[in-house]
């Protein structure tokens, strides 16, 4: 391979919700489109902060902030834009169950609040109205959620296979 020709960094454009993260990562290459390793320097115009291994953590302001992130290796530096949005929460996710579950017996679940993005909103501290698929799920309605996530027990008293627990908050549902 020859020299250094040119560095992509990717994703392009990275997206973050404010205040939230996103890792870039850098890839060098010669004139032929060999990949080439190599250590990177990480630096952001505007939009947030880049540590040394490229995980940006976007600014306060949303906005697309055209090629602000670069990384640079033996002076050839490739860029990257970084979208910054206001999150808005989108769907919830479960944890995954511990199986098997006994009817009338409580157990634990996990809830977290998904952005538009599909990135966690921690900003989300609503609540959440828990359905199953037997209607005999308690409680129907979680605690507020902490950080975007909600942790509590519950019991579906009617015994039944493959029974579907959904939870729906404002406009979300999971």
């Amino acid at each position: 391979g020859g020299p250094l020709d040119h560095v992509v960094v990717t994703p392009n454009p990275g997206q973050a919700p404010q205040g939230g993260q996103r890792q870039f990562t850098a890839q060098g290459y010669d004139a032929d489109g060999v990949a080439i390793p190599g250590l990177y320097a990480w630096s952001i115009a505007s939009g947030g902060t880049v540590d040394t291994n490229g995980l940006v953590t976007a600014g306060p302001l949303a906005g697309t902030f055209t090629n602000a992130v670069s990384a640079t290796s033996g002076g050839v530096t490739g860029y990257a834009t970084l979208v910054v949005y206001a999150p808005v929460i989108d769907h919830f996710v479960f944890d995954p169950i511990a199986a098997p579950v006994y009817a009338g017996s409580a157990f634990p679940v996990t809830i977290r609040a998904i952005d538009q993005d599909g990135n966690p909103f921690s900003n989300y501290t609503g609540l959440a109205v828990l359905t199953d698929t037997t209607g005999t799920i308690t409680p129907a309605l979680t605690g507020s959620f902490t950080a975007g996530v909600w942790t509590g027990t519950v019991t579906i008293a009617t015994a039944a296979n493959g029974v579907t627990i959904a939870s729906t908050g404002g406009a979300a549902t999971g």
